[in-house]
């Protein structure tokens, strides 16, 4: 295989010559150690810059807070409901999604009741632990992006279950580095 190349950082640069048939590695074409691709090396520079978020195209989270803010408000208006209203009180002090759109028990609940009421059934919702399973997958929350939205319970150091673990957010992005480069 002739010119194998890596991507980085949108450009393709090819350090390797021909592969070698004897030991299936390539052979390196003048390299100096300090060309060779440490992956190590590339998946510790990853992991610094997600920490800093000194990424290109890193959305302006503070600005998409904001957009949902007003998305909650409008909703809770148009359907007449108080969910997206109990979400901004409390996302700042208790973990209420495991994963991006997958709500806790407490707020499927709530929407539980909302329907029950949208169909005209005058009984209560009893809340059912069933309907938190979900508490087993939960995708950590930047440690910046908690500092800048003051939410308190998510630190770097905050333990996530994640495949019948608890793991800290370095941890889940270290293995997710590893899993998808």
């Amino acid at each position: 295989m002739s010119g194998t190349c890596l991507r980085c950082n949108r450009r393709t640069y090819s350090i390797f010559g021909r592969w070698s048939s004897r030991t299936g590695k390539p052979q390196l074409k003048n390299a100096s150690p300090a060309s060779i691709p440490n992956s190590q090396r590339r998946r510790d520079e990853r992991l610094l810059a997600y920490r800093s978020l000194s990424v290109d195209g890193i959305i302006n989270f503070a600005r998409l807070h904001d957009f949902e803010k007003r998305r909650l408000t409008a909703m809770d208006k148009q359907f007449g409901c108080e969910i997206g209203q109990f979400i901004l009180d409390n996302f700042q002090r208790r973990r209420l999604f495991y994963t991006t759109n997958h709500p806790n028990g407490q707020i499927i609940g709530m929407l539980m009741q909302y329907l029950l009421r949208q169909l005209g059934i005058g009984r209560g919702f009893r809340p059912n632990s069933t309907l938190d399973h979900l508490r087993r997958l939960q995708v950590p929350v930047h440690p910046k992006v908690a500092e800048t939205l003051g939410v308190t319970w998510a630190k770097e150091n905050t333990k996530y279950l994640y495949g019948g673990e608890q793991i800290t957010w370095e941890t889940y992005i270290r293995r997710y580095i590893e899993h998808y480069g």
